[in-house]
This record gives structure tokens, sequence and C-alpha cells, in this order.
């Protein structure tokens, strides 16, 4: 892929996101494409990253975070069987300017053809509308993809909107940024995370500290249970209903919680307090 112009400034992306990312990070094109040219890239990199650089035809790519109304839901597989599918975790959303709607519909569906044809897999495009928007959310024609154990509203998703577009973890997420759209109610003045992050340099990062220790805290309870654990030899068994909402209720007859904190000679902590899970009962 070839370089392209600059093109829209993220003012438009700031106020319809408003203070929904805990994280946002922006990469200028000219960086992907000298990640690209290194002759030591992994294969399966470049591939994802030349099909970032063909949907991204303009001069950035922005990386966001949301957490709380606009995250996602865990809703797979075996996290279904431990009733843990209501846990909110955070929303991934892709952004990047476009000129042409209909051209940027295009590039992702080559993006679709080239991996359907690379993984031979079935992976279609449904419309949903959110007029005067379209959402396109992920589904297969087969019904028998990993995208089919999530419920329509935890699928991926994108839409173009205010001349961007937005690829996210969730169709969810982006039905609620449309409807924000349709009603004219975005951000009054531009966030200080936009402010951070859209400048001059090749790439920029924002982090909201203390909702990325809430964030973090639960990443880390959700990679230790990324192994299912019949797998494991320790026997899934159902998550109570009713009760208390916290991970930690919910997953008390089956773990146990370590934690700890890292501080500063000062005494300020400035790092996230960290918590694993692991087995009450071991396997003997």
């Amino acid at each position: 892929p070839e370089d392209r112009p600059a093109a829209s400034a993220i003012g438009e992306l700031a106020r319809l996101l408003g203070g929904a990312p805990c994280a946002a990070a922006l990469v200028r094109r000219a960086l992907l494409l000298q990640a690209l040219m290194q002759l030591d890239l992994d294969p399966t990199a470049r591939h994802v990253l030349r099909m970032v650089l063909d949907v991204a035809a303009n001069d950035r790519l922005a990386l966001v975070v949301m957490d709380g109304e606009l995250g996602g839901r865990l809703a797979w597989g075996w996290i279904r069987r431990l009733g843990l599918a209501g846990f909110r975790v955070p929303t991934l959303l892709v952004a990047a300017p476009v000129a042409d709607p209909a051209e940027a519909e295009r590039a992702i569906q080559r993006v679709l053809d080239v991996n359907n044809a690379r993984y031979r897999a079935a992976f279609t495009l449904r419309p949903v509308p959110v007029p005067p928007a379209t959402i396109y959310v992920l589904e297969s024609a087969g019904g028998d993809e990993w995208v089919d154990e999530l419920s329509p509203s935890d699928r991926p998703a994108y839409v173009v909107l205010h001349g961007w577009l937005l690829a996210s973890s969730n169709l969810a997420a982006l039905q609620k940024l449309a409807q924000t759209a349709a009603e004219e109610r975005e951000a009054a003045e531009t966030p200080a995370w936009a402010a951070a992050v859209d400048g001059s340099a090749g790439a920029a990062a924002w982090l909201d500290l203390a909702r990325s220790h809430r964030v973090a805290k639960d990443a880390v309870a959700y990679a230790r249970l990324a192994v299912d654990p019949e797998q494991r030899g320790h026997p899934v068994q159902p998550a109570a209903a009713g009760g208390g909402h916290g991970l930690g209720q919910r997953l008390g007859g089956h773990c146990r919680f370590r934690a700890g904190r890292l501080g500063t000679p000062r005494g300020q902590n400035r790092a996230f307090h960290g918590f694993g899970i692991v087995p009450r009962h071991r396997s003997r």
C-alpha cells in the first residue's frame, strides 16, 4: 500500500467519543509503513499490517479502549458455563479517517475476502440500520465460526460516522455511538485524551490512570481464566444465580485471590494493584 495525503483532524472523532476512552493511542500511517518494510517482520504480523493499511488509507490510525457504558462483555464458550457472561470488559475501537465511505466499505470487503480465502472461513457482514447510519456486524454463512458463539450485540462490527471508519470489538458500543451522532449529542469541547494524542509525533498515547487501574485488575483475572478449567483438570461449575456481582464473589467457589501493591518512596501508588486467580483446590 502506498502512503496517502493527510486527512481530517481528530476533532470529529474526539467529540463523538467524548469522555468514553480510558486509554487511547494515535499512530501515523508513515510509522506503520516503516514497520511493514522490516525484513524480519513475522509473516502473520505482516499480513495483519497489510490489511490495516488497506483500510486505514489516510494519514493516521487511532486505537481506543472504552470502559463503562461503552464496554463489552465476556460472552463465549466455557465462560458462559461459568456464569461470567455478564461481566463487563473494555471495548477495543480502531478508528481511521475516510474521505469516501463507499471506498471504505470496499476496503473492508476486500479484507474479508482475503481472510476468508486465507483461513478457509465463511465470514459475512450483516447490515444493521441505525438511521441515518448503517452498521455492519460480523457473522458467518455457515453459523459454525467462533463469532457465532457470541450474541449479536457482542460481535465485532464497523460503521462510518462523521468521516471516521470505526471498527469495534462489539456491536453494542457502535449502536450507542451511532445513536449519539444521530441525536447530535456529541461533546461540545475536545476531551483531554484527544488533545494529548493529536500532534506531529509518529505515535502518541494517553492513559486515564484511575480507570485503567480498574481495567488492568480485571484483565489480570480474565487472562488467568483464558485457559479452559476443564483442560487444567478442574471441573467447571456454574456460578450461583443472583448474589453479588463482583468477580471475586462470582468465582469464590472456584478460586482464591492474591493481592499485591506497588509504591514509590513517598508512598504514593503509581502502579495498579495486581491480583491473580489460582485454583482453590489443586489436583494431587
